[in-house]
């Protein structure tokens, strides 16, 4: 684990140990680090395209297309769960912020998808016993037009990652926003995942030099497991909220605009009274 990613040490946690997130963080590190110096003793060159001893190993394909079916499954309801979410807090007083904010982490997180999806099938590609294999339709490439233009080709998972995060952040910041908003489920959900994303941007700059290689490309798959964890339980907060919390905001503002308007009245009649 390079320096700059490792764990920080201060007065207050120079003695504490570290995470099981931390550890296996590191580990994750050293094992890529490790096939990379192997990938780089084994690898021979054949105008510019590596030729690797994995080649033709049928059970990363059958790992890759499982992995990639899960996550696709998590992306998607999450996709439709900030749909609902969108629909629902437009009937919020405070809302434009948060609405712009949902439209960016969905555009971005399908974006995420496409550079998985396109990493995924490479991999597909590169460990196939054939040289021209029939990719499976998972992997077929989605339209995204209705959200904007699709993944950049310079744009990869490590960028990706750093703006969701940065996207989820703004998205946290405009629900904090309402005043009436106590959802702290959904809070804690959304700064998991948030911190997840930082943390493993992190990891993957340790290995920037090396992200089209195919160590760094199957380390990078393995995180469409991690990452669908924290899709589901975010998932599963927004629906709840849209569900449920947004009528109780609603509800909130509307009793507040009564005795706005009451408080109103009340002041109106006072100043009929003083009048001569």
């Amino acid at each position: 684990m390079s320096q700059s990613n490792a764990p920080r040490t201060t007065a207050e946690n120079r003695f504490r140990p570290l995470s099981s997130q931390e550890r296996l963080g590191a580990l994750v590190h050293d094992i890529v680090n490790e096939m990379l110096r192997v990938n780089a003793e084994k690898t021979k060159s054949d105008q510019g395209h590596p030729i690797e001893d994995f080649h033709g190993d049928n059970r990363i394909q059958k790992d890759c297309i499982r992995q990639f079916c899960a996550f696709d499954k998590r992306v998607v309801d999450l996709e439709n769960g900030l749909d609902q979410f969108e629909r629902e807090v437009r009937r919020l007083g405070s809302s434009s912020g948060l609405i712009r904010a949902t439209h960016e982490v969905r555009k971005h997180l399908l974006q995420l998808f496409d550079a998985f999806r396109s990493d995924s099938e490479s991999i597909y590609r590169m460990f196939g016993e054939k040289p021209h294999y029939e990719i499976p339709d998972v992997f077929r490439p989605r339209s995204l037009d209705y959200l904007g233009p699709t993944v950049d080709q310079q744009q990869g998972i490590l960028e990706l990652f750093e703006e969701l995060s940065d996207d989820l952040e703004e998205f946290l910041n405009s629900l904090l926003d309402i005043p009436e908003f106590t959802d702290k489920r959904l809070t804690d959900s959304i700064g998991a995942f948030q911190g997840w994303l930082e943390y493993r941007a992190g990891g993957l700059e340790d290995f920037k030099e090396d992200l089209h290689t195919p160590a760094v490309k199957l380390y990078a798959q393995s995180l469409m497991e991690e990452m669908s964890t924290y899709l589901k339980h975010t998932e599963n907060a927004i629906q709840s909220f849209a569900k449920d919390g947004v009528a109780a905001i609603k509800s909130a503002q509307n009793r507040s605009q009564v005795q706005l308007q009451n408080m109103s009245t009340v002041v109106c009649d006072l100043v009929d009274i003083q009048s001569p």
